[in-house]
């Protein structure tokens, strides 16, 4: 895992949300999309630009390759779990292609 990977592992409470940079795609058709393995009710995902905001955790990474503006991954904590969340970053159009970049996160909500 280089610098500028997402974590590969997260504890959260219930109700607290986390936001994981990723590196930006978009100027050259890539977006990002993702499978939850685990309990995928644990936990609820979207996808956001510009910078995280104050009221999660964020999670550091560096600048973005290429021209393209990061993206981030909102992780919110529903309830307790574990859920491992494989994230690609790829193109919906042209023929099948492996990502251009792929990540695990694996996310633990203990009981209170």
């Amino acid at each position: 895992m280089s610098s500028s990977d997402p974590p590969s592992e997260l504890t959260l409470t219930a109700g607290e949300e986390a936001s994981v940079p990723l590196a930006g795609g978009g100027s050259a058709g890539y977006t990002w999309s993702w499978t939850v393995e685990g309990d995928a009710e644990a936990v609820e995902l979207s996808l956001e630009a510009g910078p995280p905001s104050a009221a999660r955790k964020a999670v550091p990474l560096d600048e973005p390759f290429g021209g393209s503006l990061n993206q981030l991954l909102v992780i919110k904590a529903l309830r307790p779990g574990r859920a491992l969340i494989h994230l690609g970053l790829g193109r919906s159009f042209g023929p099948p292609r492996p990502p251009r970049l792929a990540y695990d996160v694996a996310v633990y909500i203990p009981a209170s």
